[in-house]
């Protein structure tokens, strides 16, 4: 049942985070894992996290035994395994903590971002078909009353609610239709993979998604340097983090073909866009220092700062504009509705 489990971001920042926290204490690995066993409320992560544990007591590595439960991503056990290595396993689990824990904010402020935005817009629209399809009708009856009736601006927002309200199962029906087949892509693997694949193609490198995918290379850096891993490995290793990301891996790839060239390290990263210049020259300043590990440290940290402020900016102007839109567009249809009633009345 474990094997079929993947564990999120929030849920291996918690376990390596607290992981972290005990060996640093000085408590053994296997000891470690088994509290953490005993303290999982889920029964199938408290599973996971027991069978982790067994693997550790019958001699297997910390990385095999994450492997073979099949619930840790690749780039992670791979990382565990280095740390193990070279002895920087504490470092090595308290980067991949970060890591997750980073990722776990940025996905949960992209969630967030698309929510509310969603909730304004479905709102919008019920708004403006409920003013079309049941309040404009009713001034047709006013305007008969007072012997007129709606022509001009008036008369075509008349025959847009009416159009509007005989094609309204039509609509339901294709929401509902939608509605489905985005339940159909969530619980078929292939497909949610199929879409994510042409999201990252169209949109996966530009705006937002450059600076959180830069963001991402960054922190992958960092954590591969802080457990051991060469500057150049750690390209590589960070590459591997965006394989679902065809663009962005292949400024990766371009990167790598760079540094085999010749080219340093930090020019190799400016011309690929992976950092910024000013990145790329705090960078080059550290390694020349012996402190590009706590260079680059400062680079993710400050990339996914940045990642995460442009995602808030974004959500800030597009929630008001959307507030804006609906206030303007009901002002306009009824105005257009009241003003030529307002000259009949004056007429009688």
């Amino acid at each position: 049942m474990s094997k079929k489990l993947k564990l999120t971001h929030e849920a291996m920042r918690d376990f390596f985070s607290s992981l972290n926290t005990m060996l640093h204490a000085g408590y053994p690995l296997t000891d470690s894992v088994l509290l953490l066993s005993e303290e999982e409320n889920d029964r199938r992560v408290k599973e996971l996290y027991a069978s982790v544990a067994d693997e550790l007591e019958a001699g297997s590595t910390f990385a095999a035994a994450l492997e073979k439960t099949e619930a840790f991503p690749s780039h992670t056990t791979g990382l565990i395994n280095v740390g193990e290595s070279v002895g920087m396993l504490e470092e090595s689990v308290g980067s991949v903590a970060a890591f997750h824990g980073d990722r776990h904010r940025i996905k949960q402020q992209i969630k967030d971002a698309l929510t509310y935005p969603l909730i304004l817009v479905f709102l919008m629209i019920t708004v403006v078909t409920v003013l079309l399809t049941r309040v404009i009708p009713v001034f047709e009856d006013v305007y008969a009353s007072l012997g007129g009736s709606m022509t001009g601006a008036a008369g075509a927002v008349l025959a847009l609610g009416r159009w509007l309200n005989g094609a309204l199962p039509r609509i339901f029906a294709l929401l509902i239709a939608l509605l489905c087949l985005a339940a159909i892509i969530y619980i078929i693997p292939p497909l949610r993979s199929f879409v994510k694949k042409a999201f990252y193609a169209l949109l996966g490198d530009r705006g937002i998604m450059r600076s959180i995918n830069n963001a991402s290379f960054a922190t992958a850096l960092s954590m591969a340097v802080n457990s051991g891993i060469p500057f150049e490995e750690g390209v590589e290793f960070a590459a591997k983090l965006m394989g679902d990301n065809k663009k962005a891996a292949k400024r990766c790839e371009k990167c790598i073909e760079l540094l085999c060239g010749g080219t340093s390290l930090d020019e190799a990263l400016k011309e690929t866009g992976l950092l910024p210049a000013s990145a790329c020259s705090v960078l080059k300043l550290g390694m020349r220092t012996g402190t590009g590990d706590k260079s680059i440290a400062r680079i993710a940290e400050r990339l996914t700062e940045e990642s995460e402020r442009r995602i808030a900016d974004t959500v800030a102007i597009v929630e008001p504009a959307l507030v804006i839109i609906t206030s303007v567009m009901t002002g306009v249809i009824l105005l257009t509705v009241m003003l030529p009633l307002v000259n009949i009345m004056k007429v009688i």
